[in-house]
């Protein structure tokens, strides 16, 4: 995508998140088409599109590349990319971004539907871990932190404790793999991370 096509899925992506935030009960019927959104942006980055598919994609998705959001274990590496990567013309972190906030945005106003998201989100944002913009890492941060704390939710605590607990030890090993990152900020998301698990 050009410039022009990742500034109209940007602005996309924000018109979806405040009509999520602001229209709760009626984006209900469309929360699967929403979080297909905001799975498959999440992790729309053209400049590292080979060093994906070779990370091992795994599986579903289907068609273009962009919105495969299956997990393919990127949370496992590509560690060393965090700040060493630098292109000025490169907008696409914009997109992504955009995307976890929508996450975010679906997670606060449907709490009742995060048990049957869950499966899809928390690789999502493991995997999300690696970002190289800072910003949006911190975004990625944030929507993990609001996927954690629905655990305690009463609408959605008896079916979340489980899910998060099976899912535990990757979580825990993703953050531990982030502490070795020289950035203060990341390092500061970590620790709230694991203060709310």
């Amino acid at each position: 995508q050009g410039e022009a096509g990742m500034e109209v899925a940007e602005h996309c992506l924000q018109a979806s998140e405040a009509l999520v935030a602001r229209c709760p009960d009626e984006i209900a019927p469309f929360i699967t088409q929403l979080l297909g959104l905001g799975l498959g942006y999440i992790k729309f980055d053209p400049n590292y599109a080979d060093d994906d598919d070779a990370d091992g994609g795994g599986g579903g998705g289907g068609g273009d590349d962009s919105m495969d959001f299956e997990d393919d274990g990127a949370a496992d590496d590509d560690d060393d990319l965090g700040g060493e990567y630098s292109d000025d013309d490169d907008t696409s972190w914009k997109v992504r971004r955009a995307a976890a906030k929508l996450l975010a945005a679906l997670i606060s106003a449907k709490p009742d539907a995060v048990p049957d998201m869950f499966a899809s989100l928390c690789p999502a944002l493991l995997a999300r871990f690696a970002e190289r913009e800072e910003s949006v890492k911190a975004d990625v941060f944030a929507t993990t932190r609001l996927l954690i704390q629905a655990s305690g939710s009463p609408v959605a605590a008896t079916a979340m404790l489980p899910l998060l607990r099976a899912e535990l030890g990757r979580i825990t090993g993703a953050l531990r793999r982030q502490l070795a990152q020289r950035s203060m900020k990341t390092r500061f998301g970590v620790f709230v991370l694991l203060r709310e698990l």
